[in-house]
């Protein structure tokens, strides 16, 4: 759904087919992607979650409090 709001706010593309979420390196979905990461955790929110651990478990306790 993140994606698709981005898509829409970036519609410099109209009439471009939406390609599914893939290891690709365009543009596109490059914006998408960061689009969707900052409104479903808000960077300054995951840094405060994650108060300086960087490991992975902490990570992951991170994407279960944000929900993604």
């Amino acid at each position: 759904m993140a994606r698709l709001i981005a898509d829409r706010l970036f519609e410099n593309n109209i009439g471009d087919p939406l390609l599914p979420a893939t290891q690709s390196y365009i543009y596109r979905q490059k914006a998408q992607r960061a689009f969707a990461a900052e409104l479903l955790a808000p960077i300054d929110a995951e840094d405060d979650f994650l108060d300086g651990d960087r490991s992975e478990d902490r990570h992951n306790d991170a994407a279960e409090h944000f929900n993604v």
